[in-house]
């Protein structure tokens, strides 16, 4: 009992001690900048996205090898990181172009290939939110040909990049106004689409490619296959000769023109001379070497003009009728150097293309057939050593 007391003062010494203590707070400023710092360092955007790029790329109108571009395409961006969706649309609409997207998503962009005529190529790049554009327009010297392609290729990879890493744009009224015909006006647009009021049309910004930009892929090499019928006249004795053609070669592609070289193979029909005592016939197959010049003169025509030396095989054969008393002579083959030259035009860029040219084969030796009359040798037909001829081939280039 006489302990309680002692308890009791010592107990209430320790509370008036605890209170002072308990009722001081930690500086109220002090802990705000702390929450903010930390709220700050978990809400700060990452300077690289957690999922890849997506590039969603829409191809406007009819554009040429638009199935080589989209491969091609899908190649160069999947190799840059790049996600690549593709549509096709027939024309690019005003509410397409400026309806308002998720913002909140700064890997995705869009890019609008248009193609208003043969030697322009525009490219427009939108961000994810359709607020910051780009526009690119690219002058293609042969329409979309493995040059073009090239240009247009190189422009998206490197242009879409720089849209979504904050490069300089420009905004709705500047791509409207830049974009003019290209863009199809609607009537309305839903007012969702239509987050800012429409500001008087500024000068827009696009950048127009320095045809010196693209001086390093001015030399493009590729391939050049194809087939074709060719028909030349081979004189009154034996009339036209005609058969198939093969060709396989390199073409190298230039800025204004391009140069191939290719083998080529033929085999022709036989041709018939017939008289009142003999049947006499020719079959020819050649190879020769093409070299080639191509240069576009309309879109898309182009002017093409080749030549090359070549070796014949001739198979001759003559029958002779009954009761006659010459003597033909017997089956042979001979061979004969040619030199072949063309000239004409092709339709089309790449990779299809159509050709037709005007030629003339020269051989170098005027080969008579003979036949042996009585101990006499008598010349019963020769062809021409010059025959004029046409050649309709495709080639895939």
């Amino acid at each position: 009992m006489q302990r309680l007391p002692a308890t009791l003062i010592l107990l209430s010494t320790g509370l008036c001690f605890a209170r002072p203590a308990s009722g001081q707070s930690p500086d109220p400023t002090k802990l705000n900048l702390r929450s903010a710092e930390v709220r700050g360092v978990l809400a700060a955007p990452s300077s690289v996205p957690s999922e890849p790029w997506v590039a969603e790329i829409v191809l406007v109108g009819n554009i040429e090898n638009a199935a080589r571009l989209t491969n091609e395409l899908a190649e160069l961006l999947s190799a840059r990181g790049f996600a690549p969706n593709f549509q096709q649309r027939a024309a690019l609409s005003e509410n397409e172009l400026v309806a308002q997207q998720q913002p909140n998503d700064p890997s995705h962009g869009t890019v609008w290939i248009l193609v208003p005529n043969s030697t322009l190529a525009r490219l427009v790049f939108a961000d994810r939110a359709h607020m910051r554009f780009l526009i690119r327009d690219i002058p293609l010297q042969q329409g979309m040909d493995d040059v073009g392609r090239e240009s247009v290729e190189q422009i998206v990879d490197s242009s879409f990049l720089a849209l979504l890493q904050g490069a300089a744009a420009i905004g709705r009224a500047e791509v409207h106004a830049a974009l003019g015909a290209d863009v199809v006006s609607q009537a309305s647009m839903p007012l969702a689409a239509q987050p800012s009021p429409w500001v008087p049309a500024q000068p827009h910004r696009s950048v127009r490619v320095n045809p010196a930009d693209t001086s390093r892929i001015s030399l493009h090499l590729t391939q050049r296959l194809g087939v074709g019928y060719a028909m030349n006249w081979s004189g009154g004795d034996f009339g036209v000769g005609h058969g198939p053609e093969f060709l396989a070669g390199l073409e190298l592609l230039r800025r204004n023109d391009s140069l191939y070289v290719a083998g080529a193979f033929d085999l022709q029909f036989a041709q018939h001379h017939r008289s009142s005592e003999f049947d006499l016939s020719l079959k020819y197959s050649r190879i020769w070497l093409i070299i080639g010049w191509r240069r576009p003169i309309s879109s898309p025509f182009s002017f093409v003009a080749t030549a090359g030396p070549g070796v014949g095989v001739t198979r001759i054969r003559s029958i002779a009728y009954e009761g006659v008393s010459a003597k033909s002579n017997p089956d042979s083959s001979s061979v004969l150097p040619f030199a072949q030259f063309q000239g004409g035009v092709e339709w089309g860029t790449s990779p299809l293309v159509i050709q037709l040219v005007l030629r003339a084969d020269m051989s170098f030796y005027d080969t008579h057939l003979e036949i042996n009359r009585n101990g006499v040798r008598e010349t019963l037909a020769h062809p021409w050593p010059l025959r004029p001829g046409v050649a309709l081939s495709m080639a895939w280039r």
